[in-house]
């Protein structure tokens, strides 16, 4: 008898310790919910009263830069910076929007080459990065707009890494049930410690930013069937893995 009371006594304390922690999982995906839908609110609203002004600036640095003399050189050069903050900017609207009005993937098959040349192309500053991606076309079946937004995310994170100068190396393969995608720069890559970390939103490693970026790649790769995580690096640098659901042409 009194070894059967020990058994139910155990059996309720490991019971109760699995109930503890559904409660406490379900209790941080309370708060995480809550939290993520605040953070909506005040970001729509933030990115409808800025969008206006940024585009006010940036046409009337625009309309300066066409009027100001050839010789004027130092005019130029602030009129360009000042253009380059905007759209620095106007990339952090965009974001906040993206995360408020993540809209319905409409997946078609496209050349990833392509899409990441395209993506490469628009970042600002460029001039001493370099790109190595796969020579062959790669086709995947996902979103391009969705997937275009991912790819200068991930971009312009592999430039800010390197402040601007290195290589970024693009790499994609087929597996048994995905398309597997790799984005790798020779920047400090990202402490152990913070890699459980920077998909969520408003949490950054960098000096600028709000923290916003992989949070969006995360939602826009999941709603297209997909994963992305950070995976060991074997060289210097930070490599980002995206697992697209792979279909047979």
């Amino acid at each position: 008898m009194v070894g059967q009371l020990e058994k139910a006594e155990t059996l309720l304390v490991r019971e109760k310790d699995r109930v503890e922690v559904e409660l406490e999982e379900a209790r941080a995906l309370l708060i995480s919910q809550t939290r993520l839908s605040t953070i909506g609110q005040v970001a729509a609203s933030i990115a409808h009263d800025l969008r206006n002004p940024m585009t006010g600036i940036n046409n009337a640095a625009y309309f300066l830069k066409e009027v100001a003399p050839e010789t004027d050189t130092v005019q130029h050069k602030y009129l360009g910076l000042i253009r380059k903050e905007v759209g620095v900017a106007s990339r952090i609207i965009d974001n906040l929007m993206s995360m408020t009005r993540l809209r319905e993937s409409v997946k078609k098959r496209v050349d990833l080459t392509e899409q990441v040349q395209d993506a490469f192309d628009s970042l600002e500053g460029k001039s001493d990065l370099r790109l190595q991606c796969n020579d062959e076309r790669f086709e995947i079946d996902v979103d391009p707009n969705q997937l275009r937004q991912v790819l200068i995310n991930l971009l312009t994170n592999a430039a800010q890494a390197m402040d601007g100068t290195g290589l970024i190396v693009v790499e994609a393969r087929h597996e048994e049930r995905f398309d597997v995608i790799t984005i790798a720069d020779e920047g400090p890559g990202i402490p152990m410690e913070a890699r459980d970390k920077i998909f969520e939103p408003l949490f950054t490693t960098k000096a600028r930013g709000i923290g916003l970026g992989l949070f969006i790649c995360r939602q826009i790769i999941e709603q297209n069937g997909g994963m992305v995580d950070v995976v060991q690096a074997e060289a210097p640098g930070a490599v980002f893995r995206i697992r697209l659901p792979r279909v047979e042409p």
